[in-house]
């Protein structure tokens, strides 16, 4: 440690200093530099004398030098003086360039846990023009600079951007209808995980606003993630374009550690398709109202029973796709439909034209178990049909 006395002064004074001066400089406003003498001016002067006044104080901690002896008290270590001095001496320094209002850490802390769920604050206020959170920048409170500071609630404010921004997005896309069902249910599983998100903020104990920054780094990390992946200049693609997308984006981020998060955004958006196909293999139902799947019904071809019927009464898309998974059954998938419709319209009273026997659930599903147990559903309804 460096003893704080008189003789001692300038030593302290150039390796405390540039301490100060470069502690958080990414966010800090542009102050002016020292002149090309490398003199100090007179305002740095008088911030370092009224700092050692105020190391004047009383302190409950002695120097080693004084234990067990009754001496006069000499002035302490710098190291012994406590966060007040620091913060103190930090807000003399900046004080020439601009005015810094003291706060206190919790009431910093109660501001943060607002931003972080998309709400501004007085600390940080929302830029409507670049859609954003911005700090204020000369606060402080003890322990800290107000440079180290801003920096911690640039990232404060950056994770609350970024939550905004998908919350905005939930918003953009879930209340047009136009956008069709997958977009949809798409939609729905991002809202679902802001939700986790917002509640796993509300149970997260936080003492400090560096413990705050550091756990909420990793679900800083999913919600860009996130954005990168819904937020795309060219605007999200619909329908099976839609599925497609998201399941390449898996195949690629198998070893990632978002691997789950967008394995539940496919199986969210996934859920209309599924629906499609367990109405048009099971009934042969086309329940597509937005266009957004690959059979599409002529109902001015239903009643023929020729070959107009087959060849017209249903047809593929010729710019849909299907998802990579389910590529060589596009012919089974489009025929089984048809085939149920042919059936029905040739021999109404069949019992497989009035099934009295509900099928299976389909699902998509991503565990093993889940898949043989699906399996022994469908062969007891085979069976059962047969």
């Amino acid at each position: 440690p460096v003893q704080c006395g008189p003789s001692l002064r300038s030593n302290v004074k150039e390796r405390f200093q540039p301490v100060v001066r470069t502690v958080g400089t990414r966010f800090a406003p542009v102050r002016p530099s020292p002149d090309s003498s490398g003199s100090e001016s007179d305002d740095d002067h008088e911030a370092w004398e009224e700092a050692f006044r105020t190391m004047d104080m009383e302190f409950p901690t002695p120097t080693y030098e004084l234990m067990g002896r009754k001496v006069k008290q000499e002035r302490p270590y710098l190291t012994e003086t406590g966060p007040g001095v620091y913060t103190k001496l930090c807000v003399l320094l900046c004080s020439p360039y601009s005015d810094i209002d003291m706060l206190t850490e919790q009431h910093v802390l109660y501001q943060c846990q607002f931003v972080l769920i998309g709400i501004p604050t007085v600390i940080f206020q929302f830029d409507k023009t670049k859609v954003e959170f911005v700090p204020l920048q000369n606060i402080c409170f003890t322990g800290v600079s107000p440079d180290s500071l801003v920096d911690c609630l640039y990232s404060i404010a950056y994770s609350g951007t970024l939550f905004l921004r998908l919350k905005m997005f939930c918003d953009q896309y879930g209340a047009v209808e136009r956008y069709g069902n997958v977009v949809k249910g798409l939609v729905s599983g991002v809202e679902q995980y802001l939700r986790l998100h917002q509640a796993f903020l509300h149970q997260i104990p936080i003492s400090s606003l560096i413990e705050l920054v550091w756990k909420t780094k990793d679900l800083t990390s999913q919600l860009e993630f996130l954005c990168n992946l819904l937020l795309l200049e060219e605007g999200l693609p619909r329908g099976t374009d839609l599925i497609e997308y998201l399941y390449e984006t898996a195949e690629i981020l198998t070893t990632s550690p978002y691997y789950k998060i967008i394995l539940a955004l496919i199986r969210a958006a996934f859920a209309p398709y599924v629906k499609f196909l367990q109405l048009w293999l099971c009934e042969g139902r086309v329940w597509d109202d937005w266009d957004e799947f690959n059979v599409f019904s002529h109902h001015e071809w239903m009643n023929n029973k020729d070959y107009l019927f087959w060849q017209y009464a249903f047809t593929e898309r010729e710019d849909a796709k299907l998802p990579s998974f389910l590529s060589e059954l596009r012919e089974q998938l489009v025929n089984t439909g048809k085939l149920i419709n042919l059936f029905r319209l040739c021999v109404p009273n069949h019992p497989l034209s009035v099934s009295k026997i509900r099928p299976p659930q389909l699902q998509l599903t991503f565990n093993d178990k889940n898949i043989s147990d699906s399996m022994a559903r469908w062969k007891t309804y085979e069976a059962a049909v047969k």
